[in-house]
């Protein structure tokens, strides 16, 4: 194979990528298994395991019945950053039959940032995800199959302190005169 050029997945690549270069959307699947027995009241949630995702640990809640101020019949699903670094990314779920048609999908419209484990602010996600007995017609041998897309954004913050940025500025205007 010649040396330049990488592939993963379905995705391919000429050259090598600089590090941190994470262009494509990432997916880790999630199966919640035996899903029509799990409770549909409100409020009652399962958690899976932990993931890895752009050297992050993530979790994802699952409310069967729906969180305390979903609509009535929604299930809500939840992201959660579970490591000590704060991590700005675009982020959906997906839910496909067993015939791999898609059934159900929401992603953000702008890219979050998640704040690091033990913050209020660690979580994002979807109160009104979907109905649930929409979800009961694409179950997967009794499991719910979600699929979490993660895609890493490029923005990246330098400095938090404005006066470090006029001198860094002022220093950069100086140096192309």
């Amino acid at each position: 194979m010649n040396p330049s050029v990488t592939s993963s997945s379905n995705n391919n690549h000429v050259g090598t990528p600089l590090p941190g270069y994470h262009q494509e959307w990432l997916t880790r699947t999630v199966h919640v298994h035996d899903f029509p027995s799990r409770s549909a009241e409100g409020g009652e949630f399962v958690w899976s395991p932990e993931f890895e995702g752009f050297g992050n640990q993530w979790r994802l809640d699952i409310n069967p019945g729906g969180c305390a101020n979903a609509a009535e019949g929604m299930v809500s699903l939840f992201l959660y950053n579970m490591s000590n670094k704060a991590i700005e990314i675009d982020f959906g779920f997906s839910v496909n039959d067993r015939n791999g048609n898609l059934v159900a999908y929401i992603r953000t419209s702008t890219p979050e940032n998640f704040d690091p484990v033990g913050t209020a602010t660690n979580a994002r996600g979807y109160t009104d995800y979907e109905k649930r007995s929409k979800l009961f017609n694409s179950l997967v041998d009794g499991a719910l199959v979600i699929e979490v897309h993660m895609k890493l954004t490029n923005r990246l913050i330098l400095f938090h302190h404005p006066s470090s940025l006029k001198i860094l500025l002022a220093n950069k205007c100086n140096a192309f005169s």
